[in-house]
């Protein structure tokens, strides 16, 4: 392969990855009083505020804001909790 070849590949991985949305993975777990678990699932954010805002939204809309939950990202940081 020659430099220009070379060059073109380069230009073109970081054309790529520089367009793209990079997504973390956010889990969140909810439980009944009793410690069944309801929802234990990964869930995909670009960051910890999105996760904060959407992830609220979405706790919501699938009928766990009352019950005991969180959400943490991938390094352990918890974003949500409620008891």
């Amino acid at each position: 392969m020659n430099l220009i070849g070379l060059l073109c590949i380069i230009s073109l991985a970081y054309y790529y990855f520089e367009s793209r949305d990079f997504m973390e993975d956010y889990r969140f777990t909810a439980f009944e009083k009793n410690g069944e678990t309801l929802f234990d699932e990964v869930w995909n954010f670009e960051n910890d505020l999105q996760a904060k805002q959407e992830g609220q939204k979405k706790i919501e809309e699938i009928g766990a804001a009352e019950k005991t939950h969180r959400l943490v990202n991938s390094q352990g940081k918890l974003i949500l909790f409620h008891i």
